[in-house]
């Protein structure tokens, strides 16, 4: 039977983190088989710079993904906003790669005429301001919390058990968590109405929500190491979060 495809005017996608065990990659590589969009953004953290920079982890499906983008890029217009830990593009940036847009942010219009910007979002990021010591210390944490999840992932396919995320349960479970995803989402809301945007998408804090706050539309991603999803954009220039199940990536790695 042939596998059901999903067509959207625009697609968001961001924090994959390839290069690290912690990468839904089957799952990631299944969303980009199944759906397709006119405009495709890449919104930062798509390749993990921070994690191969100290320990090399690139399995073949890691190059079929970026193979998949590279070939979907030709048929679509495709624009990838660097984030912090794919952070060595951003020197570089305005630079087309082949059929591929680096750009620093961008702005996009929906189909009803909303004026979007699109940016990865760390510089909205409490965590990251809290001064040298404690942005390194809150960078040993993540780096350590990924391969956590990474090794968590592979017991539990092993085991054919569901998926159990260690940063998940933390976000849900934590005020401190919670205090922090909001204080993400108002200073971004507050830089879109700021610079007279009607809407802002962001990566960054690994929480796919879609929302609106006082007329300013508020979109994040997610990610493909915990959720899974992915933001759409209808015909109409509606917003969707999207998210891949589940079994996808877990069957096929308990029967690698």
């Amino acid at each position: 039977m042939k596998p059901t495809t999903h067509a959207y005017r625009t697609l968001w996608l961001s924090d994959v983190h390839l290069g690290t065990r912690a990468c839904r990659a089957e799952a990631f590589k299944a969303f980009l088989k199944a759906h397709h969009a006119e405009t495709i953004y890449l919104v930062g953290d798509i390749i993990d710079g921070w994690m191969l920079k100290d320990s090399w982890y690139w399995p073949t499906v890691h190059s079929d993904i970026l193979r998949l983008l590279v070939k979907k890029a030709k048929k679509c217009r495709m624009v990838y906003v660097p984030g912090n830990h794919d952070g060595l593009l951003r020197p570089f940036v305005p630079l087309d790669i082949g059929a591929i847009e680096l750009r620093f942010e961008a702005v996009h219009v929906t189909a009803n005429g909303r004026r979007l910007l699109v940016i990865h979002g760390d510089r909205f990021d409490p965590a990251l301001s809290r001064g040298k010591v404690l942005n390194t210390l809150g960078t040993w944490f993540y780096d350590a919390l990924i391969e956590i999840n990474g090794w968590l992932h592979r017991l539990n396919s092993h085991l054919r058990r569901p998926h159990f995320s260690l940063a998940q349960f933390l976000k849900d479970n934590s005020s401190d968590a919670r205090a922090l995803l909001a204080k993400f989402r108002t200073l971004s809301i507050d830089h879109a109405r700021k610079h007279g945007y009607d809407g802002i998408v962001t990566g960054h804090i690994h929480h796919g929500e879609v929302t609106e706050e006082d007329g300013i539309l508020y979109a994040n991603s997610g990610d493909w190491v915990d959720d899974c999803t992915a933001i759409a954009e209808t015909w109409t220039g509606e917003l969707l979060l999207l998210r891949q199940p589940a079994a996808t990536d877990l069957s096929v790695l308990a029967s690698a």
